[in-house]
């Protein structure tokens, strides 16, 4: 990974804000970016994993649920207060409920929809207007190869991944005209 484009980009006195920041995919990015001069703002669900990574790394941290919209919005404008603004947007929060179609209710779609789409959308609603003003600006989601396929007990997590790649694609359809680069990842 040391030899990707994405680790030999200048990120000395970057302003980065990561959602789930405090294991796999988020953690490393927060280590690696932290490292290579960024200053970085995250978030996860867990106070003791975000303290965990906060001493690990020096970035801030907030203990917050992406579903709860107050709590998402507060994540933002705290972050931008810490960092002094943002440079690049890291959607990389998710969450699965693997489940038979017939099992799964109402509230396990609205749940992963929530976390997996509606967070990355809002938080892009409120970093755009930012990066209109700056002219320039990145957005980076973090999807999954399920989003393209079907599997067993993978419905609702695979419809909510789906949808994620296509709000990435309309952000880049009216937004590239002002600067911002959206990128859709989709790990394996």
């Amino acid at each position: 990974m040391e030899h990707d484009y994405f680790y030999r980009m200048n990120w000395n006195g970057k302003k980065v804000i990561i959602t789930g920041g405090t294991s796999g995919i988020g953690k490393q990015l927060i280590i690696d970016l932290s490292k290579r001069g960024a200053r970085i703002s995250f978030c996860g669900l867990e106070s003791p994993m975000v303290n965990e990574v906060e001493q690990l790394t020096g970035a801030k941290g907030w203990a917050i649920d992406l579903s709860l919209e107050k709590q998402l919005i507060d994540f933002f404008d705290n972050s931008i207060k810490y960092l002094g603004g943002i440079d690049i947007l890291i959607n990389n929060a998710g969450y699965v409920i693997a489940e038979d179609f017939l099992n799964l209710k109402r509230a396990d779609f609205e749940h992963m929809f929530a976390l997996n789409s509606i967070a990355p959308a809002q938080l892009s609603q409120l970093a755009i207007p930012y990066f209109i003003e700056q002219n320039h600006g990145d957005i980076i989601n973090v999807g999954a190869t399920g989003g393209s396929y079907a599997f067993p007990k993978g419905t609702a997590y695979s419809a909510s991944k789906s949808a994620l790649s296509i709000i990435s694609k309309n952000i880049q359809l009216e937004h590239r005209k002002d600067n911002i680069r959206t990128f859709h990842i989709d790990p394996s």
